[in-house]
């Protein structure tokens, strides 16, 4: 009768731990559950539970003693000291190691600098002779990053160790993320032996998520439980910059040039192929196979020829491992036909923050000028057809950043258009 008289006292101090009040939304650590039935246990056996722990709040907890009441109870492997991040959680294993027959329980107290400190934990279970025993080694995994769509598998080792069969009857889980493999049921294990139990991660979002596997048996430590872990990570991606690529006007017969740069982000990204849809825009530059390391780039170059006057219009694409393959560039120019004048400007292109330019002309230097651009233009070469022959004309550029600030002229430029 004192048993059962303590327990409910126990779990009013567990809830009057949760219940206390937290200044300002710092420290506040939870366990989620806060206490865990083991059932039966042969006596001189083992068996295993792990409790999460959850930083509720928006400051580091740290984690800095432990202790239980309970001879039968014992911590795993938890050493200490250890920081928990806010959002964040780790678990804390225990483990019910019974040395005489009946009911008993306990508590750990977990010490820290939460507002909500010391947190309890309470446990409890009972101990019995010898029978069927169902055990895991190891009983948690973790599966590690895992790419968002993709699937990894891993199986326990489910044991009798008992002296009877043991009966698994139903499984259950909990964790959106993870499944069982196939594993149909009913099925018995025969003293000894044992089976595999395949669990599969499939993230469907970014970040870390744990998971607990039950099964259920006429084992005497019946659930038993299992604890998996992992991280959905984004897969490898490929970038190319500019997104648009216009090579302005160029005479027929003759071609145009602009580079490309091709980063890798999240993974390293291996390019394949790569293939243009019009036969005026050509791609140089790229040894294929060729694998660009997370973070670093490599560099393209696309050749203009047009064939005929007018606009021509196309795409350069990139085929690759990366999960937005085809990556796809943007292509334009102009062919022109020959005989009339024409001013190719090209610039450097400075800090490197500019998202376009603008480009200016005058027939004095030192202006005034005029921007003869109807767009900001994204590459750094402009090709100004509008020329009378004779004339002198004076050329600056500008360059525009993200927030639409343009920087003062550059230094400029002379060209001399013959005559005729």
């Amino acid at each position: 009768m004192a048993s059962m008289r303590s327990f409910p006292l126990l779990v009013v101090a567990c809830l009057l731990g949760w219940l206390a009040p937290v200044s300002g939304w710092a420290q506040q650590l939870q366990c989620n559950p806060c206490s865990h039935a083991f059932g039966k246990v042969q006596i001189g056996k083992t068996s295993s539970y792990s409790f999460k722990l959850t930083n509720t709040g928006n400051k580091t907890v740290d984690v800095v003693s432990k202790s239980k009441q309970g001879h039968a109870f014992s911590f795993g492997h938890f050493p200490l000291p250890v920081t928990i991040l806010p959002g964040k959680s780790v678990l804390l294993p225990v483990v019910f190691t019974p040395t005489a027959k009946g009911w008993t329980d306990g508590t750990f107290t977990i010490a820290s600098n939460a507002v909500n400190s010391p947190l309890y934990i309470h446990v409890a279970g009972t101990g019995v002779s010898s029978g069927p025993e169902l055990q895991c080694n190891p009983c948690s995994h973790a599966f590690g990053q895992v790419q968002i769509g993709k699937s990894s598998s891993y199986s326990f080792k489910l044991t009798n160790t008992g002296n009877k069969t043991v009966d698994v009857l139903s499984k259950s889980k909990q964790g959106p993320a993870f499944s069982f493999g196939h594993f149909p049921l009913p099925v018995t294990i025969q003293p000894g032996a044992s089976i595999m139990l395949p669990v599969i991660f499939t993230p469907t979002a970014k970040g870390w998520t744990a998971g607990t596997l039950t099964i259920a048996s006429n084992a005497l430590n019946s659930p038993l439980y299992m604890h998996v872990a992992g991280t959905g990570v984004v897969g490898p991606e490929l970038g190319v910059t500019p997104a648009t690529l216009n090579f302005g006007k160029v005479t027929l017969g003759s071609s145009a040039t602009l580079p490309a740069t091709l980063t890798a982000s999240n993974d390293a990204v291996t390019i394949s192929s790569d293939q243009s849809t019009s036969s005026e825009f050509a791609l140089r530059g790229l040894n294929l196979p060729v694998t660009i390391p997370a973070g670093q780039s490599v560099h393209v170059t696309v050749r203009f020829t047009p064939n005929a006057s007018g606009t021509a219009s196309g795409k350069a694409g990139f085929i690759s491992n990366a999960v937005d393959s085809p990556t796809v560039e943007e292509l334009t120019g102009t062919g022109v036909a020959p005989g009339s004048h024409q001013v190719d400007i090209s610039w450097d292109p400075g800090d490197g923050k500019a998202v376009g330019y603008n480009v200016y002309r005058g027939t004095i230097q030192g202006g005034p000028y005029h921007r003869i651009n109807t767009a900001l233009d994204s590459s750094t070469n402009y090709t100004d057809s509008t020329v009378v022959a004779g004339a002198t004309y004076y050329y600056v550029a500008t360059e525009v950043n993200g927030k639409g600030q343009e920087s003062v002229y550059s230094k400029p430029v002379r060209a001399i258009i013959p005559s005729p």
